[in-house]
């Protein structure tokens, strides 16, 4: 189905609906990421705010270097932050000051994001093993080999 417009080319109905859909759709999923305010560090910026302590967007609380790129999201849960980077650590560190709990190190690159429920973190390695670690102390629960 094409018509013609006043310039003189064709114009593809079908298409431009598909193009005007998938822009409504970015803008809304935009306005939804740009509502929720972030509390924990930002893989591309470095940036840290803690979400109830009344902070501008941007502006830095803390920071914390983990010595390689944060490729994944972080994961907030409670009090703490827990995220992986591309040397293969795994960090726990508490959300208001930034300050290091503990420390779990893989020897692979974690890209993964984390899951923690029953007081257990769950995250994988770039080498397919998934960890169980305990979310108090970071000790090592179980891990699976996924093979590759």
């Amino acid at each position: 189905m094409h018509r013609i417009s006043e310039s003189g080319s064709a114009i593809n109905n079908q298409s431009t609906i598909m193009r005007i859909f998938f822009l409504s759709l970015l803008c809304m999923e935009m306005q939804v990421a740009t509502a929720q305010q972030p509390a924990a560090i930002s893989p591309l910026f470095q940036r840290v705010t803690a979400a109830n302590d009344n902070k501008v967007y941007d502006t830095k609380a803390w920071a914390f270097q983990s010595g390689a790129p944060v490729r994944s999201t972080t994961l907030v849960n409670g009090n703490y932050v827990y995220f992986g980077n591309a040397e293969g650590n795994f960090y726990c560190i508490q959300k208001k000051t930034g300050s290091l709990k503990w420390k779990f190190s893989t020897g692979q690159p974690i890209h993964s994001s984390a899951l923690a429920t029953a007081g257990k973190i769950f995250f994988s390695d770039n080498k397919q093993t998934v960890y169980a670690l305990d979310e108090n102390n970071g000790k090592l629960l179980w891990k699976f080999e996924m093979g590759a």
